[in-house]
Order: structure tokens, then C-alpha cells, then sequence
């Protein structure tokens, strides 16, 4: 912790880039940084109270990313979160995330849905499991099966059929769920499959901004229906500007706006036609 209350933790990437450029993917500085900002307030509850912070809602801005200007793929990444408002029910963290002493490339606010131990167990008393069957492996290493169908128009369709108690591990311990953060990934990954598929060839991108709402707690085992659809270019040609929503049946559990820049073309043209064949559902 800093002398000024912030609370300051290093990472490395653990997730893949795919064609994503950076230190880190977008969807993985959103778990750490989110992470962290739980971290600062339970580094400053007033109790021991056991509590549950479910973030809830999120905004992404990147910060000097002008191409050629990135951080290196392989650096160790400094985050830093810093409370700005509590409630006895809400908590609202400003997050970043910077190499060395550079200024930070990203920054981070998130909002959080704060729940007594005894007010969770109630709520998603659907959700519990054995303790045992959660497991400890991170299972953010791997990105999760998608069935993909054929883009339509300025739009594609990603599902997934549901994942193990062991996939959402630590997401909540006892009571499976699944990880926001897995969710932002999903979501980002048919962003990049539909900008290409909008540009006709494969590109190298790095988001600049993103919104994203995390309306309901989707139990592990729900399939999940990913349907993003391509807005058109902002700002010339090289920002390109998506809407991402997650749907379980009829009900919307999540949605995402986000504005990506193109950063160059492909180097791998061969890779991306591999990425690039669909499974259509």
C-alpha cells in the first residue's frame, strides 16, 4: 500500500493476445485492475466482516496509444486502485495501470455491489456447490470453447454451452459463476473476428475505450449467447466502435460498447485464416 492509501499490485499477461496488441489483453487488465479495487477495500473495511464485491459496472480509457507508442508484450505491469465513494451497499474504485515509472497506459473505473456473507448465501443459493468442486486452477489461462456462427450483415453470433465449477474457480468459491472477465473475453474475441470480417483482412488492434455493465450473475452451468454487432468507423478509418451483449435465453446478462483502433496489419496472414474458419452453428 502507498503512503496515500492506494493500494499497488504487479502482474504479468496470463491470458493470450491473439491479435490484440499490448502488455495485456483489454479483458485481463479489467480483471486485475477490478481485483485490485476490491483488494483497496478490503485493505480499508472497517471490520472483519467477510464481504462480497460484485462489480457491476466498468469504464476502460486508454492512454497514449498512438501506434508504434505501445507497451511491450512482455513487461510486468504496475496497477494501482484508490477508493473514491462507499456506501454501506456500493463501493466505486479509480484504477490504473502502468510499466515502471512510466504515466499509466489504462485507467480503470469501477463500480461494485457490496453483499453481507449472509445476504450472498441467500441470494444465489441456486448457484451453491461443494466447496471442493470449485478448485483453485486458474482457469483464465485458456480461452473457452465458443460455437460460432456465420457474420450476418454488421453482426455475429458466439455461444457457449456452459462451463465446469472448476472454470469459475475463485468465482465465488462454493458458488460458481461466471467471471466477468471470462464474459468481457468472449465478448472481445468476436470483436476481433468481426473486424476482420468487416475489413476483409486480419489487423492488429488495442481498445481504446469500453463500457461495460454486468447486469446479472449467470450461474456456471448457463449457455451463453454472445451477439455482437459492428457500429461502423469513428474518427477517420483506423477506430472501429461494437455493441456486445450476453444473453442466457431471453434475459440480457451483460452489455458492452467499446471503440478499437486498427494498429497494422497482420503479420501471420496464414494464422488468421486458421483463427478465421467458423463452426457454424
Amino acid at each position: 500500500m502507498s503512503a496515500d492509501g492506494a493500494v499497488i499490485g504487479e502482474v504479468r499477461r496470463e491470458h493470450g493476445l491473439g491479435y490484440e496488441c499490448g502488455p495485456l489483453g483489454a479483458a485481463e487488465i479489467g480483471r486485475h485492475l477490478a481485483i485490485l479495487g476490491s483488494c483497496a477495500a478490503a485493505a480499508h473495511a472497517i471490520s472483519d466482516e467477510r464481504l462480497y464485491y460484485l462489480a457491476t459496472h466498468a469504464e476502460l480509457r486508454r492512454h497514449g496509444v498512438a501506434h508504434g507508442s505501445l507497451p511491450s508484450a512482455r513487461a510486468t505491469c504496475r496497477g494501482t486502485a484508490t477508493i473514491v465513494e462507499r456506501t454501506a451497499r456500493t463501493l466505486s474504485a479509480q484504477t490504473t495501470m502502468q510499466i515502471g515509472d512510466d504515466a499509466p497506459f489504462v485507467s480503470l473505473f469501477v463500480q461494485y455491489r457490496v453483499l453481507s456473507e449472509l445476504l450472498f448465501a441467500r441470494l444465489f443459493s441456486h448457484l451453491a456447490v461443494g466447496s471442493d468442486h470449485t478448485g483453485i486452477t486458474s482457469p483464465y489461462v485458456e480461452p473457452i470453447p465458443l460455437v460460432w456462427s456465420e457474420p450476418r450483415g454488421h453482426s455475429i453470433v458466439a455461444r457457449n454451452h456452459g462451463l465446469s465449477a472448476r472454470e469459475c474457480a475463485g468465482h465465488f468459491r462454493g458458488y460458481p459463476a461466471w467471471p466477468v472477465a471470462i464474459i468481457a473475453s468472449c465478448m472481445l474475441r468476436t470483436v476481433e473476428r468481426l473486424l476482420h470480417y468487416a475489413l476483409h483482412f486480419p489487423v492488429q488492434w488495442v481498445m481504446d475505450s469500453c463500457e461495460l455493465d454486468a447486469l446479472e450473475l449467470i450461474p456456471a452451468a448457463a449457455s451463453v449467447v454472445f451477439s455482437t454487432r459492428y457500429r461502423g468507423a469513428v474518427a477517420g478509418e483506423m477506430q472501429h466502435a461494437f455493441i456486445c451483449e450476453a444473453h442466457v435465453g431471453d434475459k440480457l446478462c451483460a452489455r458492452m460498447s467499446t471503440v478499437v483502433s486498427v494498429q497494422g496489419a497482420a503479420r501471420d496472414v496464414a494464422a488468421f485464416e486458421t483463427a478465421s474458419s467458423l463452426t457454424v452453428s
